[in-house]
């Protein structure tokens, strides 16, 4: 029996990275249909818009969001994501910051400043798709599992 997932993806970098999960995990796996959509920015609460609309949830066994913490996201929108039963990958506050604890690379301040510090740690910002690739493999997101919740929430949302 397959099971299908789909995850709405705030945005590209997100999208960028559940995609290259996938081909690390889920190339050989038959029993898992992953898909994503891109929300477009606009913070978790336009994600989960976008999550609840029925075109998204159609044909679908989960659904789930994948989205930034630091805007438009509270405990109402946390709410809602779970009476309506839609699996949350929060990144707190942002994506850069736990891809950077993944590296082993301890950062700190807001979005901002992660970001920046994204970018100079690995020649790209995270909207650069080439950049997963390039620095995050198997070996090195399997050894941050269990140090990163929401990377180890994701890698158990499509059954790895």
């Amino acid at each position: 029996m397959r099971r299908t997932v789909r995850i709405v993806c705030e945005g590209r970098a997100e999208e960028y990275f559940v995609k290259h999960v996938r081909s690390i995990y889920l190339v050989r796996r038959g029993n898992l249909v992953l898909s994503t959509r891109i929300a477009h920015g606009g913070g978790g609460l336009n994600a989960l818009r976008l999550a609840m609309a029925p075109r998204v949830r159609l044909g679908v066994d989960d659904v789930a969001i994948f989205i930034d913490t630091d805007t438009d996201w509270d405990d109402r929108q946390r709410e809602i994501a779970k009476h309506k039963r839609i699996h949350v990958l929060e990144s707190e506050p942002c994506l850069e910051a736990w891809l950077l604890a993944v590296a082993g690379h301890v950062s700190t301040g807001d979005s901002a400043n992660r970001k920046r510090t994204f970018a100079e740690r690995f020649g790209a910002d995270a909207h650069d798709e080439y950049i997963y690739a390039q620095n995050f493999d198997k070996a090195t997101l399997d050894a941050a599992r269990g140090r990163v919740p929401v990377l180890n929430r994701l890698l158990e949302l499509i059954g790895v």
